[in-house]
């Protein structure tokens, strides 16, 4: 399934969150760019609100393999900006 994009969607992304609760979110910036894009698990204790908007828009899937193919897409790079310390997404705990 390809990610999801939430922008000014605060309902549709904690919806989506509940349901996947082993998903994944990019935070990015309102427009995603190169410089921000953060991975983290849908758990992670750091996400305040607004989750999407103004300032901040979330990419979500069950696949880290499908957001790199979104941040690929909508900002031209092959890898996250930054990897979340506290929720450590590419850890299989």
């Amino acid at each position: 399934m390809p990610a999801i994009w939430f922008k000014d969607n605060e309902n549709g992304f904690i919806d989506w969150c509940k349901a996947h609760e082993q998903g994944f979110v990019i935070n990015a910036r309102y427009k995603p760019g190169r410089k921000y894009l953060f991975l983290h698990k849908v758990s992670c204790r750091t996400f305040k609100r607004p989750f999407t908007g103004p300032s901040y828009s979330k990419f979500c899937s069950d696949s880290i393999d499908e957001l790199l193919v979104e941040a690929r897409r909508e900002a031209g790079v092959r890898a996250f900006s930054h990897i979340c310390k506290i929720c450590t997404p590419l850890t299989t705990e």
